[in-house]
């Protein structure tokens, strides 16, 4: 009995984490500081903008309601929106890291 109820709460814990976005808040404070110190380093402008997609992400699922009532749009939207963002300033500042690397090298 205790096992199932630990399980179960446990599992709604996890379920609030994910579906309140609050997954993408803990990413992006993880990820912040590797992020700034590659844009320090390199000077490569697309690891800040990279810096902003899960913390934009995480407020559009604080401000899902908003967006849902008002603009009439599926919080999903910007999910993906943000998700394709991050990844392509990652691709973008690593292609541009690895041509300044090839220049000094």
């Amino acid at each position: 009995l205790l096992g199932s109820v630990s399980s179960s709460v446990a599992y709604d814990v996890l379920n609030r984490f994910t579906y309140h976005g609050f997954v993408f808040l803990f990413i992006g404070y993880s990820i912040n500081t590797i992020l700034a110190s590659a844009a320090q380093e390199t000077n490569v402008k697309e690891f800040h903008h990279a810096r902003l997609c899960f913390p934009l992400l995480f407020l559009t699922f604080v401000l899902e309601g908003y967006f849902v009532r008002y603009l009439k749009i599926d919080i999903d939207v910007f999910a993906h929106f943000f998700v394709t963002i991050f990844f392509y300033q990652m691709n973008t500042g690593i292609t541009k890291s690895y041509k300044l690397m090839a220049k000094v090298n």
